[in-house]
């Protein structure tokens, strides 16, 4: 049997970030999607991880979701859990 995989939106900080944590402390593979870049290359740095793959992407844009997707099954691998965390916050006039 193979490692578990997961994905993570809104892996650069939050909630998002902590069960990234959680899930690779357990031996997940563990693929943390965020749009925040810079976030994502400090958490990267911060869980010191070979199992915690980060990759950039938009949510909104299902180009990129779809890139992202191809990249996994080019690797052969089977997601076991998408773990959905990203948000949107709107300030202002709504």
């Amino acid at each position: 049997m193979g490692r578990n995989i997961g994905l993570i939106t809104g892996a650069a900080s939050g909630i998002g970030l902590k069960t990234a944590k959680r899930l690779l402390k357990k031996g997940w593979e563990i693929y943390g999607l965020d749009n925040d870049k810079n976030g994502l290359e400090q958490s990267w740095k911060e869980i010191d991880n070979s199992n915690y793959i980060t990759k950039p992407c938009d949510l909104r844009s299902e180009e990129a979701l779809k890139k992202i997707f191809a990249q996994i099954q080019k690797n052969q691998q089977k997601i076991n859990a998408l773990i959905a965390c990203a948000g949107v916050l709107k300030t202002g006039d709504t």
